[in-house]
């Protein structure tokens, strides 16, 4: 009888931490998309604004 529930903790205590494990592992897959995401998101904002100065220099230079 100690034997089947020794058993059944040991099966519930290996369940919750490979759960717990698996929950890790997708927060960190989460949190990896997330900054490759705002990098792509500041590098693009960083070219706008290149291309925004760019063209301002233009009509400056234009203008003078």
């Amino acid at each position: 009888m100690v034997r089947t529930y020794t058993f059944a903790a040991m099966v519930a205590v290996t369940y919750a931490i490979v759960t717990s494990g698996d929950h890790v592992f997708r927060w960190m897959a989460e949190r990896q998309e997330s900054k490759m995401e705002q990098i792509k998101l500041d590098r693009q904002a960083m070219r706008m604004r290149r291309e925004l100065l760019r063209e301002l220099d233009e009509k400056n230079a234009a203008a003078a």
